[in-house]
């Protein structure tokens, strides 16, 4: 999958990425299943337009699909946030994708 991602992701991910490659290399030396999405590198495209030299520029993040091959019942987009954060789910399909709030609440019922 790619995903354009912002300035401040591409920093974050820069902090956090020796810890991120060192865990999932342990991971896969020790033969230990994780649930880590694999990143495989993040990329910076840049285009030119031939007529008008206007130049963009796109930072993008290419990572494992984990829907590859699966049958998926739920999807969740989760922020780590509970403000504006439900889903409405009437009337909506098999294409739903649930946010945080879905996540807790259902969470509570199985309490």
């Amino acid at each position: 999958m790619v995903k354009q991602i912002k300035k401040e992701e591409i920093e974050a991910f820069l902090e956090f990425a020796p810890n991120y490659f060192e865990y999932l290399e342990k991971s896969f030396c020790e033969q230990n299943p994780t649930v880590l999405a694999k990143i495989f590198g993040v990329y910076r495209i840049c285009m030119k337009n031939g007529q008008t030299n206007a130049a963009s520029k796109m930072d993008v993040l290419v990572m494992e699909n984990l829907f590859h091959g699966r049958t998926i019942n739920k999807k969740f987009d989760l922020k780590g946030s509970m403000r504006n954060r439900l889903a409405n789910v009437s009337g909506k399909g098999e294409d739903l994708v649930l946010l945080d709030e879905n996540l807790v609440n259902s969470e509570l019922n199985y309490l």
